[in-house]
């Protein structure tokens, strides 16, 4: 099996980031109204909901949707988001699949039952495959193996530079799923959403309910989190670095309030200790980061929770980043023993 490219993982981070920013800004669309939030409305990534026994895919089980959105107690949007499809057939079907399974009665909305009256699955797809996907949809309808009647919208969405930049969201069907008749007329015209303003509205939200590639991560621990603590520690002139000490239960924390599950949570008032309310960055995801970084040398590890990094700012090429430094480590040293642990890779790339 050939191994990663550098490339690749830029694409894959490229896609992650996309996809949180598509997310944002679609429940920024459907939650705002002029220039505040509807107070009446929630939202989730990832939140835990329950299909019913009449289910045609999946009966009587946990589902987990990209994004769970409810705009007042009788309405809300499932939304799964695809920014990037394989030209797969069968990856395809996969994908209708998961859009009927959604397509039910489900337990787990933000009312005294957990049920809602009316709620819209939503596929968010990227512009450019929207229009294959939905030739796709309809030679199935055609053929039987797949209904209209289904609660089911496809929204295309494409990142737009003007002056500023914009996500662009428009209706390629179902645009009568759509059972807020403002939204819905707005959709089939085309809505222009402003990243800048709604990066400001949910804060810096950089995880959502799926792991990233490591290189993603580790570049997040080592610029954000790192730089910050490394101004309480003092320098090891002998190692040329800073060790820091680093507990992984109070480092994912950290994660969670400034970038993930519990910054989100925050910007709407949930209770972060709702049982169907999942948590993002994951402490394996963050555990398998801090593993690599001991693979390549840049840490060494205590006990089970217990870690220390050896942190410099490290030298890069004006045309690199932190992802490029950690992705080519990843790719040359992919069979380095877990044992070597000397911080001997402070190089500029």
């Amino acid at each position: 099996m050939p191994r990663i490219t550098k490339e690749e993982i830029r694409e894959r981070n490229n896609d992650y980031e996309g996809t949180i920013s598509a997310l944002l800004c679609f429940i920024s669309l459907t939650t705002w109204e002029g220039a505040q939030r509807n107070p009446n409305s929630y939202y989730s990534f990832g939140r835990r909901m329950t299909t019913s026994n009449a289910n045609l895919v999946s009966p009587n089980q946990d589902i987990t949707p990209d994004a769970i959105i409810q705009i007042l107690d009788n309405l809300g949007f499932i939304v799964e988001a695809k920014i990037s499809m394989s030209i797969n057939e069968s990856y395809w079907h996969e994908i209708l699949e998961q859009l009927k399974k959604y397509d039910d009665d489900l337990v787990g909305w933000w009312t005294e039952n957990e049920h809602i009256d009316r709620h819209t699955v939503v596929l968010l797809i990227h512009m450019t495959r929207s229009v294959d996907f939905n030739n796709f949809r309809e030679a199935q309808i055609e053929s039987g193996l797949f209904q209209s009647s289904y609660d089911i919208s496809g929204i295309e969405f494409i990142l737009s530079q003007q002056e500023k930049e914009f996500i662009l969201f428009r209706t390629s069907w179902g645009v009568d799923k759509i059972f807020d008749q403002t939204l819905a007329d707005r959709l089939q015209s085309g809505v222009s959403v402003p990243l800048e303003d709604v990066k400001v509205s949910y804060g810096n939200i950089k995880f959502y309910d799926c792991k990233p590639e490591p290189e993603y991560l580790l570049s997040i621990i080592w610029q954000d989190i790192l730089t910050h603590l490394s101004r309480n520690v003092e320098y090891d002139k002998q190692l040329k670095c800073y060790p820091i000490n680093i507990n992984i239960q109070s480092l994912t924390l950290e994660l969670q309030k400034s970038y993930g599950s519990v910054a989100l949570q925050r910007s709407c008032n949930l209770d972060e200790n709702d049982e169907r309310e999942v948590e993002y960055p994951k402490i394996s995801w963050v555990r398998e980061a801090l593993d690599a970084l001991i693979t390549l040398g840049f840490a060494t590890r205590l006990s089970e929770d217990e870690y220390t990094i050896y942190f410099r700012q490290l030298r890069l090429k004006a045309d690199r980043d932190l992802v490029d430094y950690f992705a080519k480590f990843r790719i040359k040293r992919e069979q380095v023993s877990t044992e070597e642990t000397q911080p001997h890779l402070f190089e500029e790339i």
